[in-house]
């Protein structure tokens, strides 16, 4: 697992965003962040996503903003270039109007990438899956390593932050019954893992670790490790 978390323009951006204010009488999107879902504890975040794929026509590029058309003058070289090509599968977070807020995987074995897309590029899978959750499952800051004992799962999670000193980290263990496509764990460290389509999907309280730390987001089968 990558031993760092990098903050990049995205999230600066969407922080920006956040402060600034909505016209008189007009409710504000949501951020599109695949940390914290807005007003939702960690079951209900879970159960809120839904899987999907971009739908056919030219890639598109994940926007910050509801009907943001990226101007490449206000960002590093490369940024507001196309990074969700159709077909691409990913979950769902939002919809605002005619928009919706998606998550898909991004370059390399860990990235993921979310942000606002047309709804209508957006098609949307309600079909759930309570198998294949053997394996390892990772993204740029937690990794997710699954069992089968018993004819139970036995779920083991890690995450890490790296801030301006040393490294906070943050684990969790524990057992859920097979034929469901959630599980989780409650307590002082409550996480919850939904199965959808052919990622897991997690929230938690941000009491399993350090400073920081957060088992949040998306997250990508790892074929080429075993659990």
């Amino acid at each position: 697992m990558k031993t760092t978390r990098a903050v990049s323009a995205a999230l600066i951006g969407v922080f920006w965003w956040s402060t600034a204010s909505a016209a008189p009488g007009e409710v504000e999107p949501p951020l599109c962040n695949e940390d914290s879902i807005v007003d939702a504890g960690p079951l209900d975040g879970v159960k809120l996503v839904s899987p999907g794929r971009i739908a056919a026509g030219p890639a598109l590029h994940l926007e910050l903003m509801p009907g943001e058309v990226c101007d490449p003058d206000k960002w590093q070289p490369g940024w507001c270039n196309p990074n969700a090509a159709a077909g691409t599968s990913g979950v769902q977070i939002h919809r605002y109007k005619s928009w919706a807020c998606v998550v898909v995987p991004g370059k390399g074995k860990l990235a993921t990438v979310a942000g606002w897309i047309p709804a209508s590029r957006w098609l949307e899978d309600k079909s759930t899956s309570t198998s294949a959750w053997v394996g390892v499952w990772q993204n740029n800051h937690a990794k997710l390593s699954i069992t089968s004992v018993d004819g139970r799962l036995h779920v083991v999670g890690n995450a890490i932050w790296q801030g301006g000193g040393d490294p906070h980290f943050g684990s969790f263990t524990f057992d859920a019954p097979l034929g469901t496509d959630v599980v989780g764990l409650t307590g002082e460290c409550e996480v919850q893992i939904r199965k959808v389509g052919n990622f897991l999907f997690a929230q938690d309280n941000k009491q399993c670790g350090g400073m920081n730390v957060s088992f949040d987001g998306l997250y990508r089968y790892r074929g080429d490790l075993k659990p």
